[in-house]
């Protein structure tokens, strides 16, 4: 989901990729307080608008337990490169919080936490000459839903990916952008707000609409604007496939770091 991008990005401004993902669910939701399940490919891992796996296939994973009064928690993790997350290997994020509704409209209120197992500011190369501070980040996050509208806004209640004046500091980077964190100052209060459309085309058939626009606190020129548009297909058995072209604004900054 959400990590820093300190190195060369595949998705500069206003660039669009194509990603495809086949992700099969390997159990249902038909009992109270039962698990579900699912496993899957992507071509690169996305998030928030940018190519996190430096182009290569990822393998993800999920698990949800949730009972009928609304109460959820989940697990979701995916491979990542080393080459974004120094000594990174994978993602692992854990959500907990509660689903209900409201005359017409659905809404979810939890947490989200994201961990890097051994990514660490002083593993970027060469090592040492870093701060000693992990990735990991913990959001709050609250969504509602009307028919096909769905409004989610995530909101750091830590530094946002470890950035902060003195890991990632006011620079000119390789793109030739001016930008950072202003010094002594740290992240928390960060926030991603998010526009989604789901609209079914037919009973197989969904067509996926996105528009974010991520804000760092405290920074210069870190904060930029996402959008997907997609297809995503169910077959028999559980499984889905899904098409979707990717693209963001605003983010030059992240170009051509290495």
């Amino acid at each position: 989901m959400q990590p820093v991008w300190l190195t060369k990005l595949y998705t500069a401004a206003l660039a669009a990729v194509m990603c495809c993902q086949v992700y099969p669910v390997l159990a249902s939701d038909d009992a109270a307080d039962s698990p579900g399940y699912g496993i899957g490919i992507s071509s690169d891992y996305i998030s928030r608008g940018l190519r996190l796996n430096w182009g290569k296939p990822s393998l993800q994973a999920s698990a949800e337990l949730a009972n009928p009064a609304g109460w959820y928690a989940s697990l979701w993790a995916t491979q990542i490169s080393s080459k974004f997350y120094p000594n990174g290997s994978a993602e692992w994020d854990l959500f907990a919080g509660y689903r209900g509704t409201n005359d017409s409209v659905n809404y979810d209120i939890g947490i989200g936490a994201y961990f890097f197992p051994g990514v660490n500011y002083r593993r970027i190369v060469p090592e040492g000459t870093n701060p000693d501070k992990r990735y990991d980040t913990i959001e709050a996050i609250a969504g509602a839903s009307y028919r096909e509208f769905t409004l989610k806004l995530s909101y750091c209640l830590t530094d946002y990916y470890g950035y902060d004046g003195n890991t990632v500091p006011l620079s000119v980077w390789n793109s030739g952008v001016l930008g950072g964190v202003m010094p002594g100052k740290g992240t928390r209060g960060s926030a991603y707000l998010e526009l989604n459309f789901n609209k079914s085309l037919r009973q197989d058939l969904m067509l996926v609409l996105h528009a974010g626009r991520q804000h760092v606190r405290n920074s210069v020129n870190l904060g930029y604007s996402d959008y997907k548009l997609g297809l995503t297909r169910s077959f028999n058995g559980g499984w889905s496939a899904a098409i979707a072209v990717t693209a963001t604004g605003g983010a030059g900054i992240y170009d051509r770091f290495l």
